[in-house]
């Protein structure tokens, strides 16, 4: 369980708050956690305002992930997203560019927005990551969303186009999911819409009034597809 000042592992009875193993002198006093991933080898990584972290099973403690020193790493920066795909990279999204970490060698690769450069990432701060059953991986951002091709290494870049049904409701993307039929969600400022991969356009959901006449607001911070295929 992640909290604005640490993490807790609750086993059933009890929380079990861990406290960070540091030696660096720019830890702050708050270690605010934004994201959770546990892995395909049982390892929990810890995405924290200050950079990713692994738990210890040993020392039962959190410990920074470092590598070493490499051009350009992110993983100090405020994590903001963290995934795995089917491959075993782990994808670690921040405020200020996209990293794919492989765990097995410590090999950072870098995605981040270049004005200059085409099929780059829409932006560098990244909202959301998600890998659906056909194994391509969507990124959501502060604008826009993107989807990865891996093959080309190359981003497709999706936006709010005024008045095109098709486009998104919002250029701001807050979260992803994918549901068992394979179908993308996706959570923006304004609504949540679902990819349709057959018309390559994005179908949009707005929110009704419930029966004592309030309605919800359609800013979407989160979603999950449970078991019976239901959208929450």
């Amino acid at each position: 369980v992640g909290t604005y000042n640490g993490v807790c592992r609750f086993d059933g009875y009890r929380f079990h708050p861990y406290f960070l193993k540091s030696d660096r002198s720019d830890t702050p006093s708050s270690k605010q956690v934004s994201s959770l991933l546990a892995d395909d080898a049982g390892r929990v990584w810890i995405g924290m305002n200050d950079g990713l972290y692994l738990f210890e099973p040993e020392s039962e403690s959190l410990i920074p992930y470092t590598l070493s020193e490499q051009a350009g790493s992110l993983l100090h920066y405020r994590i903001t997203a963290l995934a795995q795909t089917t491959d075993g990279m782990i994808w670690v999204g921040t405020t200020r560019g996209l990293n794919r970490l492989n765990p097995r060698t410590g090999q950072l690769k870098l995605f981040r927005n270049r004005k200059a450069a085409s099929a780059v990432i829409s932006a560098n701060h990244v909202t959301a990551i998600c890998q659906d059953p056909s194994g391509t991986l969507w990124i959501g951002t502060v604008y826009g969303l993107n989807r990865y091709n891996k093959k080309e290494q190359r981003f497709r870049c999706f936006f709010h186009l005024g008045n095109d049904i098709g486009s998104l409701g919002s250029s701001l993307i807050h979260a992803l999911a994918s549901d068992r039929k394979g179908d993308v969600w996706v959570g923006t400022q304004n609504g949540v819409c679902r990819w349709d991969k057959e018309k390559e356009m994005f179908i949009r959901y707005l929110f009704n009034s419930g029966n004592d006449g309030r309605s919800l607001n359609d800013t979407v911070w989160t979603i999950q597809s449970d078991s019976r295929g239901r959208l929450w």
